[in-house]
């Protein structure tokens, strides 16, 4: 063998890693993208075309940018349809670019110098019709990295993506077209623009630039080059939108630059929309297309031997009266060879037969040959998902001696070592000829390996956690150290600006924390700290540690006389309260109150908090407390929609249920169950908070 070198005793440097290399290039290209702003900024270019020369210029780039969308549509539209792909992601984007074309076609028809569109063109119609293009775009590519490709939501379908991007487009026509006339919200003529649109503007950059790292990042992840290729496009519409910060005229050099920023943005959503949509799926075509050439050549080498084994069985069974018993050992020898295991049950549960992977799976022995089906189980201690005991209602083999047909139930059953072991439990019953049921037939699938990935999210879940929060904590500390500094001054826009950028770390952080919370409760790794909690001295010190961050002065407790102390984790309690008051406090007008009530029912207490604003819709209600769900009505969106969840989680780790009651336009209560740690005495009535 010959000596071992490396790239430190060689003086080579190792070659760059496949992201290395992409992150060189996003980066490359972005600067040379950025060039001709930073040369027209650098050498104070202002120059503005008359009416005649730009108008047709501004109407091509807008063609050209309406086209690309309904182009991208288009794309995915055919590539929904088609046999064999789901791109739950495409379809979400390609939806959306079917809106926001169309609002680009209405702004091409508004601007200074065309037809109208329901009224008069002017600079202010055309500014407000880019805004919601821009800003719809944006929101969908960072949407859309919270999507997984192979989704099969009913909402990512094509037809529910189809009406509501329409009917959001439509929506927008309405209420602009339904808006006075007025001028100087976004465009002071002969001043230039406003500084709400510039902070609009950069509001939008912000968000693509976010997006940017939020889809480079979930590359990095997956190797998806999808996500590059989007990562690429909002860097573009950063620069896109930093054009739109800066003209002084609708007829602007930069104006222009800004659409053609745009226009080139759009065009790498269509190729990495295409390239996901239409070219992936032939390259597995024909990878899958050479797979089976080598499969169909190994068929025919199979066919010959199986011909060959035939004759032979054939020739065997004419000389042989046993041909029952051959059955019977080739069946046998059938469920020998599969690798999950095989358990065939009686019409009493008995076990009839099993094939090797069942025995060493089960742990069965001569010695057990005897044991009833919940000795069995009981021996094995199998568990749910959620580490209790199935049972006898959700024993799978016991819904199938039932006449069930039970599809795959994850379980963990105990292994001879004491290590615990992740099998998939179908089971499913048999029948005589006579449609009779004389017994069941189970399958043991080792689903080890997938219980492995899930271990495997959650560490990264939590690496990524850790990671973000160090960062995240020092762009606070200095946001916070600037607007220290800047309090007092001239300066009241920076200072503004470091107040958003602390406010914005702050929601990154409970984001984050949401996140890592979320899945160590649904992973059940939440210890509790559980005791007597009065809840009178306990709402009343949580509001006034409170009062900083929310306004306590909207929330009315009301707790009746003799109410029992809540048996539970003052920690966890805290969170669940925080969560729903402030929920109420968001969704509720300021002149409201916010009611706190609390009592007795059936044998628990029963807390409730009650807020009188804008209400659930019924479509939504059932999915409130859903990881990251957010009903389509939500205005506010500065969270992740895992506050709900993680009340949903804490309330039932306590052993109590949540609910929700609402109507839209009138307001919701959210009520939920806890263990009392002391209950009214034999006698005395219990105050009942419903």
């Amino acid at each position: 063998m010959g000596p071992v070198t490396d790239a430190a005793s060689t003086g080579v440097a190792p070659a760059p890693s496949p992201d290395e290399r992409a992150g060189v290039w996003l980066v490359t290209a972005w600067a040379i993208a950025a060039l001709p702003l930073f040369a027209l900024r650098a050498l104070r270019v202002q120059y503005a075309w008359d009416a005649a020369t730009y108008v047709p210029i501004h109407a091509l780039a807008e063609i050209a940018i309406a086209l690309v969308g309904f182009a991208t549509f288009a794309v995915q539209w055919y590539a929904a349809s088609a046999r064999g792909v789901h791109e739950a992601r495409g379809r979400f984007i390609g939806g959306a670019f079917l809106g926001v074309a169309v609002v680009e076609t209405i702004h091409l028809l508004v601007f200074p110098g065309m037809p109208g569109f329901l009224g008069h063109s002017t600079v202010e119609r055309g500014i407000t019709y880019w805004l919601v293009a821009r800003a719809w775009t944006v929101i969908t590519l960072l949407a859309a990295a919270f999507i997984p490709p192979g989704s099969d939501h009913p909402l990512l379908r094509r037809g529910p993506l189809l009406v509501w991007n329409l009917a959001i487009a439509a929506a927008v026509v309405a209420i602009e077209s339904s808006l006075p006339g007025s001028t100087g919200v976004f465009f002071e003529p002969g001043s230039g623009l406003t500084a709400t649109k510039v902070t609009i503007e950069l509001g939008i950059a912000l968000v693509a630039l976010g997006g940017a790292a939020l889809h480079w990042s979930r590359f990095r992840a997956s190797g998806d080059r999808t996500l590059l290729r989007i990562a690429a496009a909002l860097g573009v519409v950063v620069l896109s939108e930093l054009c739109f910060t800066m003209y002084a005229s609708a007829y602007d050099l930069h104006n222009l630059l800004g659409h053609a920023y745009a226009l080139v943005a759009s065009t790498l959503m269509f190729d990495a929309l295409f390239v996901a949509a239409l070219l992936d799926p032939y390259r597995r075509l024909d990878a899958a297309t050479r797979e089976l050439a080598s499969s169909n050549a190994r068929l025919d080498a199979l066919r010959a031997h199986v011909a060959g084994e035939l004759e032979t069985t054939i020739a065997r069974l004419e000389e042989s009266s046993a041909r029952e018993q051959l059955a019977r050992a080739e069946l046998e020898a059938a469920i020998a060879a599969v690798p999950d295991g095989i358990v065939v049950y009686g019409a009493s549960g008995e076990i009839v037969r099993m094939n090797a992977a069942a025995e060493r799976l089960l742990r069965r022995g001569p010695e057990k040959s005897e044991e009833t089906l919940l000795q069995r189980w009981a021996r094995l201690k199998i568990q749910t998902t959620d580490g209790k005991p199935f049972s006898i209602e959700e024993n799978p083999v016991v819904r199938a001696l039932r006449g069930e047909s039970v599809p795959g139930v994850p379980a963990s059953l105990e292994a001879a070592d004491g290590r615990r072991l992740w099998v998939s439990i179908s089971a499913a019953p048999t029948r005589a000829e006579d449609g009779r049921l004389d017994g069941a037939v189970a399958a043991f699938a080792d689903i080890g390996t997938i219980q492995a990935l899930q271990s495997q999210r959650d560490d990264l879940l939590r690496a990524v956690s850790h990671d973000l929060r160090n960062p995240l904590q020092i762009v606070l500390l200095q946001a916070e150290r600037l607007q220290r500094l800047l309090a007092g001054s001239a300066h009241e826009k920076e200072r503004l600006s470091a107040e958003r950028i602390a406010h914005a770390s702050k929601q990154m952080g409970v984001m984050i924390r949401d996140l890592v919370e979320a899945a160590r409760m649904e992973n059940g790794r939440l210890a509790l700290s559980v005791q007597p909690v009065e809840l009178g001295p306990f709402l009343e010190r949580l509001l006034a540690q409170s009062a900083g961050a929310l306004d306590v002065a909207r929330v009315q407790v009301e707790l009746p006389p003799g109410v029992p102390a809540a048996s539970g984790d003052p920690a966890r309690l805290e969170r669940i309260f925080l969560n729903l008051v402030a929920n109420a406090l968001k969704y509720s007008p300021e002149t409201t109150e916010v009611r706190v009530t609390a009592g007795v029912h059936d044998g628990k207490l029963l807390v409730s908090v009650a807020d009188r604003g804008i209400g659930i819709a019924p479509e939504d209600l059932p999915h409130v407390f859903e990881r990251f769900y957010r009903g389509r009505r939500t205005q506010k969106s500065d969270g992740l929609g895992l506050g709900l969840h993680i009340v949903q989680l804490l309330v039932e780790a306590h052993g109590g249920r949540v609910w929700a009651e609402s109507a839209p336009g009138e307001g919701s209560t959210f009520s939920f169950t806890l263990p009392a740690a002391t209950l009214p005495g034999a006698g005395e009535p219990a105050a009942d908070g419903r």
